[in-house]
C-alpha cells in the first residue's frame, strides 16, 4: 500500500514528469516534431500557445533545469542542421530561424530565472 502512495506522490509531485508532453508540444510549436503537418501548421498559428509552453517550461526549469534545458539544446541543435540545408531568405528558412530565437529566448529566460532565484549557489548541469 505504501508503495503505491509513494509512486503515485512521486509522479505527480515530480515537476520534470510534466517535461516531456509539454516540451513535445514546445518542439512541435517551432515546427519540429512528430505531429501531421497540419496540426503543427494549427499550432504554429496561435501564438499564445506557443507563449504559454514556453512561460511554462521556464516556470518547471526553476524544478529540473537539467530536464528542460538539455532538451532545448537539443532543438537547437536540430533547428542548426534543417537551417543549413534551408535555402536563405527562403520562407522556410525564416521560420528556422525564428524558431532558433524562441528557443535561444526560452534557454535565457530559463538561466535568468535560475540566477534571480538561486544566484551563484545554482548546482550546474551535468
Amino acid at each position: 500500500m505504501q508503495e503505491e502512495y509513494d509512486s503515485m506522490t512521486t509522479s505527480s509531485d515530480d515537476p520534470s514528469m510534466l517535461v516531456s508532453p509539454l516540451f513535445r508540444s514546445f518542439s512541435d510549436s517551432v515546427g519540429i516534431g512528430s505531429s501531421t503537418n497540419q496540426s503543427k501548421k494549427e499550432v504554429m498559428q496561435d501564438e499564445t500557445f506557443v507563449e504559454q509552453n514556453r512561460k511554462c517550461l521556464i516556470s518547471l526549469s526553476l524544478y529540473c533545469l537539467d530536464a528542460i534545458f538539455k532538451p532545448l539544446g537539443l532543438l537547437l541543435q536540430t533547428l542548426s542542421m534543417q537551417s543549413a540545408s534551408a535555402v536563405e531568405g527562403d520562407a522556410a528558412h525564416l521560420k528556422i530561424v525564428e524558431s532558433q530565437c524562441t528557443v535561444v529566448r526560452t534557454m535565457t529566460e530559463c538561466l535568468e530565472l535560475q540566477w534571480s532565484k538561486y544566484g551563484f549557489d545554482s548546482t550546474p548541469l551535468e
